[in-house]
């Protein structure tokens, strides 16, 4: 998130969590120009989309990625969205940028995890992306399985989430160079 473009979707809130079991997203009609909402701020998507939210949110997780953002350098855009999260009782988490391998170094993402990781209140970095091996990736930029999985157990963690008694989790050293 953060990104410089205008914040839009597909759905309306009060749409986004009701009959999800009943969703079918047909490819053939998907038109990305056809959007119900569009907005140039973050902290207008927390306190109208994310905060209204039936049954409300718990976590929200953010991302800038390599896309231009605010976040990095404006410190204005950085207080207004800390207090909308705080207004709307969510907890966020910042999740750093995942290193790309035909670069092996974030693409312009530092300055943007250094500003936002000690706002939020927790902060999961992802920073070993740069160490997994190549088999494990699509394009160099995107991952395959399970290196998702393994993201979604340490975020999970973050969130104080209990896994069941017989689930095991993949150890990360099996993908990552130089372990």
């Amino acid at each position: 998130y953060g990104h410089e473009s205008r914040p839009h979707g597909r759905y309306n809130p009060q749409d986004a969590l009701h009959n999800i079991s009943s969703f079918r997203y047909v490819h053939d009609d998907y038109n990305v120009n056809q959007y119900k909402w569009m907005s140039g701020d973050w902290e207008w998507i927390v306190r109208n989309h994310l905060g209204k939210l039936d049954p409300p949110l718990t976590h929200v997780v953010f991302n800038a990625g390599i896309w231009p953002n605010r976040f990095g350098t404006n410190e204005t855009a950085r207080e207004e969205l800390t207090k909308a999260l705080r207004d709307a009782r969510l907890r966020a988490i910042w999740k750093t940028t995942s290193v790309h391998v035909w670069s092996g170094d974030y693409v312009d993402a530092n300055a943007t995890d250094d500003a936002m990781c000690p706002l939020l209140e927790q902060c999961i970095n992802i920073s070993w992306t740069g160490r997994v091996w190549d088999e494990y990736t699509y394009d160099g930029i995107h991952y395959l399985e399970p290196i998702y999985r393994i993201m979604n157990e340490e975020m999970l963690e973050l969130a104080r989430h209990h896994f069941p008694s017989d689930y095991t989790k993949l150890d990360l050293q099996l993908y990552l160079k130089n372990s």
